[in-house]
Order: C-alpha cells, then sequence, then structure tokens
C-alpha cells in the first residue's frame, strides 16, 4: 500500500509539474504577445502621429492661403466700389491671377487606416480620443466640402470671366503656383498676343463682375474659418495622442 501510494505521489508530482509548465508556457506566450501588440500600436500611434503633424502643416498653408483670397477679393472690390482702378491694370491682372486659384487641402490618411484596421485605435483607452479618431475622415470631409465649394466657384468665376473680358493679362501671369510660391524653370512662360483690348479693368463698373468676386471673398471666409476650427481640434488631438504614445 504503502510503495502504490509512493507511486500514486510521485505521478500527481509529474502531472502537476506538466501542468504548471504548460500553464507557464501559455503565460509567457500571452505575454509575448501583448509585447509584440504594444510595441506595434505604438508604432501605428507614432505613424498616425507624424500623419496629423503633416496635416497640421497643411492647415497653416490653407489658412494663409485662404485669409489671401479674402485679401485679394477685398482690394478688388475696393475698385469696383470707387468704379475705377487702384494702380495699374498689371496690379490688377495679378489680383485676379491669384483669385483664379482655389486651395484644397490634400491631408493623408494612410497611416491611421492603417491603424484602424490593426485595431491599434481600438485599444486606445482615451475614449473621447478614440472616438474622435474613428470619425477622422469625417471630419476632413466637413473640411473639404467648403474648399470643394471655394474650388468650384473659382472655376465658375474663369468661366464668367472667359466670357466677358479678355483673360490674357491674368494668365500672362503663370510664375506663381496655388500657394503664391514662384515656379522654378516658369519664367520664360509667355502667351501669343491678343488683338482684344478689353481687359478686366473694364469690369470694375459691372455690379456681375462685384458679385463674382464677393462669392470668392465669401467661399475664401468660409475655408479659413473651417480650417482654423479644424486647426484646434487637431491640435487638441495630437496632444492626446502624444500623452498616449508617452
Amino acid at each position: 500500500m504503502a510503495l502504490l501510494t509512493s507511486k500514486l505521489r510521485d505521478r500527481l508530482g509529474e502531472a502537476l509539474t506538466i501542468t504548471v509548465s504548460i500553464l507557464l508556457a501559455f503565460a509567457i506566450d500571452a505575454w509575448w504577445d501583448g509585447v509584440q501588440e504594444s510595441n506595434l500600436d505604438d508604432a501605428h500611434l507614432a505613424s498616425v502621429l507624424r500623419e496629423m503633424k503633416t496635416t497640421s502643416e497643411l492647415l497653416d498653408d490653407a489658412i494663409r492661403l485662404h485669409a489671401l483670397t479674402m485679401d485679394r477679393a477685398e482690394t478688388v472690390l475696393e475698385m469696383t466700389s470707387k468704379g475705377e482702378l487702384i494702380g495699374t491694370e498689371q496690379d490688377l491682372d495679378s489680383l485676379i491671377n491669384d483669385l483664379l486659384n482655389s486651395y484644397q487641402i490634400n491631408a493623408p490618411t494612410g497611416a491611421l487606416r492603417a491603424a484602424i484596421l490593426s485595431g491599434s485605435i481600438a485599444r486606445i483607452q482615451n475614449q473621447e480620443l478614440k472616438s474622435l479618431l474613428l470619425g477622422w475622415e469625417g471630419l476632413l470631409d466637413d473640411l473639404l466640402e467648403e474648399e470643394i465649394n471655394g474650388f468650384e466657384n473659382a472655376v465658375i468665376f474663369t468661366r464668367w470671366l472667359g466670357e466677358h473680358a479678355s483673360v490674357h493679362g491674368p494668365l500672362s501671369i503663370s510664375d506663381k503656383n496655388v500657394s503664391g510660391k514662384r515656379v522654378a524653370g516658369r519664367s520664360d512662360f509667355t502667351l501669343p498676343p491678343s488683338r482684344h483690348q478689353a481687359g478686366i479693368a473694364t469690369l470694375l463698373d459691372s455690379v456681375a463682375f462685384e458679385n463674382q468676386i464677393l462669392l470668392l471673398h465669401a467661399n475664401g471666409q468660409s475655408s479659413r474659418d473651417e480650417a482654423v476650427a479644424f486647426q484646434e481640434i487637431l491640435q487638441a488631438a495630437i496632444a492626446e495622442l502624444q500623452l498616449t504614445i508617452d
């Protein structure tokens, strides 16, 4: 009986040792999986943070350029209010050239989409930040709606202008891009001469022309205000995301 009891004790000990070993192995695997998942989440969130900082820089540019549209429009409206040219026709052509362009932000979202698909966003403990990031593309759509409206009105203005005056002067000024920066290698750009002399200055007494400029100003203001509001949300998200990563 004593021998049987000893063998049973040994087998129970072996079974317990095997069980503990298996449980320990599972615990180690679970711990390692958790470490890997945490590292992956940190990498994804760091990429999202860099992406948002890029968007913030784009927003700064957008705010500046929408304000520029308003400034240019106000200068032209000063002329339409008097019905006469202020400065030279070339000055007016330059103003109109700026108004023919419209800035649209192209915010990157690839890192955020990857983080959502990986589950990294879902595992964020900060519920407010999680909800904000999951609905981020919807917020971007609201921002873009104003900018798309501004772009469409710039296109409408371009077509309208082409029907009522020669656009040779404004189009000849082509050494700047939409951001207002000089374009390298474009200084030799020229258009064929035009026999039509009715330039933009002939429209300064036109109520229709003034209305077109007013619409561009209104779009510029709406786009700027939307971008400013979005920038505030973005800066708060960047700060919270930075705390989450740290």
